[in-house]
């Protein structure tokens, strides 16, 4: 997989992971914060966690515009349910780290974006500002190419060989 299909790849990922906490959450804030009663959740036990209309039932794709659990091009893998359990959960370790770093970047951004409107202009300020966005978006890249390192080391040399030689996405970076 090239840098260019990777970073696209990993980017995707660490997104639709952002995505689905973020949906959790406001669908967790409109309800009320109500969780389900632990009586319901013990009733459900025997089908697994799923509402009774769904038991034995194979689960539904994503709604049209929502992320997939997986990138596409690990969902034309045959990942078993481990393998997608262990990336996903990996995936979901990564969330606040990557989050985090996002956060710091885009603080740094702003600070950098408001001293360039003081007079005198800060210039060793400027580059610390500067200096701390570059830090926290190096982070970023090697969480990202720690997130591959680890999805590659979950595949089995047919699931990789099939990857390797997959299409690039149709998205072409700018």
């Amino acid at each position: 997989m090239t840098d260019t299909r990777f970073r696209l790849f990993m980017g995707f990922f660490l997104c639709a992971a952002i995505g689905m906490l973020t949906l959790s959450e406001i669908s967790l804030a409109q309800a009320g914060n109500e969780r389900p009663a632990p009586e319901c959740i013990a009733a459900r036990a025997d089908l697994g966690g799923m509402p009774p209309s769904m038991a034995g039932k194979p689960p539904r794709p994503p709604a049209p515009g929502m992320p997939a659990a997986l990138p596409p091009e690990l969902q034309q893998l045959d990942l078993s349910e481990a393998q997608q359990d262990k990336i996903f959960a990996y995936g979901h370790e990564q969330v606040p780290l990557v989050r985090e770093q996002l956060k710091v970047a885009d603080k740094a951004r702003d600070a950098l974006h408001e001293l360039a409107k003081t007079q005198p202009f800060d210039k060793q300020q400027a580059q610390s500002l500067a200096q701390t966005r570059a830090d926290a978006m190096a982070k970023v890249s090697v969480m990202r190419a720690e997130m591959e390192a680890y999805v590659r080391s979950q595949l089995t040399p047919e699931q990789l060989a099939k990857l390797d030689s997959s299409k690039p996405c149709a998205r072409k970076p700018k």
